[in-house]
């Protein structure tokens, strides 16, 4: 879990990515990230200022909740993704300006609503045992199906540097979310 508020402004984040809790987990190309208290939910945020992703793995054979904020400024971001070993279990990203969200493994797709520039976005996908859930800004927006454990899981992002803005980035080996709830900032670290 990271809210980034305990780390300076201006600090380029290093592997594994810094986390406010125990727990097993290594990351790629965390230093695309910079700490920024330009824009945070409440204090910093992570500002993704050389284009491309940082993948975080933790292997989670059960029920899962990844979830994180985005703020999106321009072009083409990905809010969040969660792979397998195999294939793509979820992804939020902006096409031509409206939100889709992906769902490889279960073959479904849906196509949201346009999304505004200088707003911040909640975005969660959970998973019980049997169904895939994901939210948007508090929302259930989709549900469909996975068929092997998360592997990795790949906060907001964009397409070019400086596009998207990251905060309160959170994987839990639990189901959080079965139904529509309201998003809390900033997480406890509890």
């Amino acid at each position: 879990m990271q809210t980034f508020d305990g780390i300076a402004n201006g600090t380029v984040l290093s592997d594994p990515i810094p986390s406010l809790k125990a727990g097993g987990h290594t990351s790629n190309f965390a230093n695309r990230y910079t700490v920024s208290s330009a824009q945070g939910r409440f204090g910093n945020s992570a500002q993704n200022t050389t284009a491309g992703i940082c993948q975080i793995f933790a292997t989670i054979s059960g029920n899962f909740t990844f979830e994180c904020s985005g703020y999106y400024t321009s072009g083409a971001p990905t809010f969040l993704t969660v792979n397998s070993n195999f294939n793509l279990i979820s992804r939020f990203d902006l096409v031509s300006g409206n939100l889709r969200i992906s769902c490889s493994e279960g073959g479904t797709t849906y196509n949201g609503s346009a999304v505004s520039a200088s707003t911040w976005y909640d975005a969660a996908v959970s998973w019980d045992g049997t169904s895939l859930r994901c939210f948007w800004n508090g929302a259930l927006v989709h549900t469909s199906t996975k068929t092997n454990p998360a592997t990795a899981f790949y906060p907001s992002y964009g397409s070019v540097s400086n596009a998207v803005f990251t905060d309160d980035v959170r994987i839990t080996s639990a189901c959080r979310y079965t139904a529509a709830y309201t998003p809390s900032h900033p997480f406890i670290a509890a």
